[in-house]
């Protein structure tokens, strides 16, 4: 599926490719967000009786997630239902557009790129590396394992992995970063998570 993201009118348009199936969650108010959480969780479970619990415990785990978004000015969100056939992991992405101050004096990209990620990791950014995964961006990857919040089933640590997409000729800045408690397969997520970050495209907005 693809999806388009901006940070405002005059912004050009990210396109991207989301692999398997995800719910797109409006972040415009916690309002919103429960309405969007109930429809998603009464979707994937259906309205039976059997599954009031499962239904409780998805539609909380989401809510929770994109307030969490929402708080941190996440402006999209999106929470998978199916990654690949027969496999479900709790996975949500969030984007965010960060108010970075890029020196238009710095006309190596690549040069710029290496001491972004050299910032991040100085600020505890956990494994920072620039990874290659775009024609002509920049791109700095972060990786690390944080202890999460304490819920009725107990406190889960969660994989966060976020991408900083640095577009040539001072563009803005943008950030996708990937959320998931399926720690155990953090490698094999984090594939998953390239071969999206990958698949940006730009043009022009509309």
């Amino acid at each position: 599926m693809t999806e388009t993201v901006s940070s405002d009118a005059a912004t050009p348009l990210l396109d991207f490719m989301l692999i398997g199936s995800w719910w797109h969650v409006a972040l415009d108010s916690d309002v919103g967000i429960a309405r969007s959480a109930k429809r998603l969780a009464e979707e994937v479970t259906g309205r039976h009786d059997a599954f009031a619990q499962v239904r409780m415990e998805l539609r909380q785990d989401v809510v929770r997630a994109a307030r969490a978004a929402r708080r941190a000015g996440g402006t999209d969100f999106w929470f998978a239902r199916q990654l690949v056939p027969d496999l479900h992991l709790p996975v949500n992405l969030t984007v965010y557009w960060p108010e970075v101050e890029r020196d238009s004096a710095v006309t190596d990209l690549d040069a710029e790129t290496a001491a972004f990620a050299d910032g991040i990791g100085r600020a505890g950014g956990g494994q920072v590396e620039v990874v290659a995964l775009l024609e002509d961006w920049g791109v700095v990857r972060s990786r690390v394992v944080r202890r999460g919040e304490d819920t009725q089933a107990g406190a889960f640590d969660q994989l966060a992995v976020a991408y900083w997409l640095l577009p040539p000729d001072q563009g803005k800045v943008c950030m996708l970063e990937f959320g998931s408690p399926a720690t155990a397969v953090a490698d094999e997520l984090v594939e998953l998570f390239d071969v999206v970050v990958g698949s940006v495209s730009v043009r022009p907005a509309d």
